[in-house]
């Protein structure tokens, strides 16, 4: 989401230190009672003339300036929403009434450790810059702003003030920090879990932007198992060929974008349950170790799920212990020849079997629907390595299969981690066929996402891939 934000009494206590300055000044020059607590001390807490008022706001301006603190969570939760793939856009009037400047807040926000990605001051009208820049959300502690964003459209969140009255707006009202971010996050523990995503990375150029689409996302990442494939855009039928040129390109996406992760890219199975398969691998043994160590533990599935059911067969008390994201199949519409399903059916159908934890994300008329273009990647993807070399596959992929448009169908799981208020889930029973499943029988369960929101995963994929890690060339 877009998110933009006030600052003052909203990210800045600044009426905490602002109203014992102009007390003092009331008590040394005035001395004079109050004459309405609840009011703001230039809107007539005191008896102050028009011109009085001006005077004491710029003296009290320019004395607390370097002495306000941040409202208690405020950086740690909007660090969060940065790192969960929000922008953050900073809104204020600082500067309007000419007793601050730009550079004050920009050092003010330096020192107190306030990330954002981009900072308007001097606003009269905050409205026009929340539509410039498309907000999903704004939060205020102004009613009369608060409600005018509100009647443009713009979800807005009302940060609590004593001085405002908060009665009189449809807005959300919140006082903390923390309450703003679970409002925004809500229930969000897949994000904390452990996370395996087990790819054919070579084989479609989605596993490409999924992988690096994870990574740029800063989730706790344990591990990347290579999965089998046979064919679509391989260069051969040769499985173990296959494997390794996948296990090369996620070295190589790992290398751009972090290089401590190189270490934890692990070779899967060369071949197929469906053709007999039933050796180990080191991405077998690594999917064991890490869900023996773990409580929980996440495992993406976007390639064929050999290394997973051979997982399950070798140590079956791991099957409590994993939650399992897999993508593939065509279940709404009854026909399960899709690539995932079908290259291995004898470990998917064990993977709907196994009584897991298990969110299904089908293709056709779902994760298909997330269709991108070459020029719509080029105008939105920054220039660094790492995109470069996905929009280069991404235009050799297109080229080969003779399209204008390709699904990304396997980054669905990945915002899915990240923010799943975008996904419709419905839990569905069914029973298992040799190559397909049937709805008309009851054995199992599992979630099916049955629709999203394509233009916010979108929005999600492009911030987070425009991210730069530190150690990106």
């Amino acid at each position: 989401m877009n998110i933009g934000i006030d600052i003052d009494d909203v990210i800045a206590d600044f009426s905490k230190t602002y109203v014992p300055c102009a007390i003092y000044i009331n008590s040394k020059k005035y001395k004079t009672s109050f004459n309405n607590k609840k009011l703001f001390p230039t809107k007539g807490m005191f008896f102050w003339s028009k011109e009085q008022s001006k005077t004491n706001d710029k003296y009290c301006v320019s004395t607390i300036f370097d002495y306000i603190k941040p409202k208690k969570d405020a950086r740690l939760c909007i660090e969060r929403l940065k790192k969960d793939g929000h922008k953050i856009i900073l809104i204020s009037a600082r500067g309007k009434d000419g007793y601050s400047t730009r550079k004050q807040t920009i050092n003010w926000l330096k020192i107190n450790g306030i990330c954002y990605d981009r900072l308007y001051t001097h606003i009269s009208k905050k409205v026009d810059i929340a539509k410039k820049e498309n907000l999903d959300l704004m939060i205020e502690d102004r009613i009369d702003i608060a409600n005018q964003m509100e009647a443009e459209g713009i979800k807005t969140i009302l940060f609590k003030s004593y001085f405002e009255d908060n009665e009189n707006t449809k807005c959300k009202i919140f006082n903390s920090w923390i309450d703003i971010y679970e409002f925004i996050n809500p229930n969000n523990v897949l994000k904390d879990l452990p996370i395996i995503i087990d790819t054919d990375v070579c084989n479609e150029v989605d596993d490409e932007f999924a992988l690096a689409y994870l990574l740029k996302s800063n989730l706790n990442l344990k591990a990347i198992t290579i999965a089998p494939n046979f064919f679509l855009t391989s260069d051969a039928i040769d499985i173990q060929k296959n494997c390794l040129k996948s296990y090369k390109k996620a070295v190589q996406i790992c290398n751009l974008l972090d290089k401590n992760l190189k270490d934890k890219v692990f070779l899967g199975s060369t071949n197929f349950c469906t053709m007999g398969y039933n050796e180990t691998s080191p991405a077998v043994e690594k999917i064991i170790e890490i869900a023996r160590q773990n409580e929980k533990t996440l495992i993406i599935a976007i390639g064929a799920p050999t290394n997973i059911s051979l997982a399950i067969r070798k140590a079956p008390e791991i099957k409590n212990k994993i939650k399992v994201l897999f993508l593939g199949g065509d279940f709404f519409t009854l026909d399960n020849n899709e690539y995932n399903y079908a290259q291995d059916y004898a470990a998917t159908n064990h993977l709907l079997s196994a009584g897991l934890d298990l969110t299904v994300f089908p293709v056709q008329n779902i994760t298909e629907k997330l269709a991108v273009s070459s020029s719509l990647l080029k105008e939105t993807l920054e220039k660094n390595k790492c995109n470069e070399i996905l929009i280069s596959d991404f235009e050799r992929t297109v080229k080969k299969i003779n399209v204008l448009i390709k699904p990304l169908f396997d980054v669905c799981p990945i915002a899915y981690i990240l923010n799943q208020s975008l996904f419709d889930v419905k839990e569905i029973n069914y029973g298992i066929l040799h190559t397909r499943l049937d709805f008309t029988k009851n054995n199992y369960k599992a979630k099916f996402v049955s629709d999203f929101k394509t233009n916010e995963i979108l929005k999600s994929l492009i911030f987070s891939l425009n991210k730069r890690n530190k150690d990106e060339n």
